[in-house]
């Protein structure tokens, strides 16, 4: 069994949130070439160090900041990197007040395990 870093991400829970609650750019079309553009999530790259670290080879995933719709921004943060042949990632939301979302259960997290 090769050993690597798996990253697992956030809970459906919380994929379901930031699809119903980020900001989206604008949607125009292209003059040239009648292509839609945008309603794209409005997201910026933090500090990965974080989440970086997690990885085995320094290889974890980029974690993003958001812009909900209400002008506040949520951002991923690693909730745990168990060891199963390498690092498992699960990425929780965290709000500008310090609240964790959406965390990944003990048991979720034992079933991937």
């Amino acid at each position: 069994m090769s050993r690597s870093t798996c990253t697992v991400g956030l809970t459906d829970e919380a994929l379901i949130f930031l699809q119903q609650n980020v900001q989206l750019t604008e949607e125009c079309i292209c003059s040239e070439c009648g292509n839609t553009h945008g309603k794209d999530m409005i997201k910026q790259k933090r500090n990965t160090d974080e989440g970086k670290n997690a990885g085995m080879f320094y290889d974890g995933p980029d974690l993003y900041e958001y812009l909900l719709k209400d002008g506040t921004w949520i951002r991923e943060v690693v909730q745990c990197s168990p060891w199963n042949s390498g690092p498992m990632i699960f990425l929780n939301l965290r709000t500008d007040k310090g609240e964790n979302l959406f965390k990944w259960s003990e048991e979720d997290i034992q079933k991937m395990l």
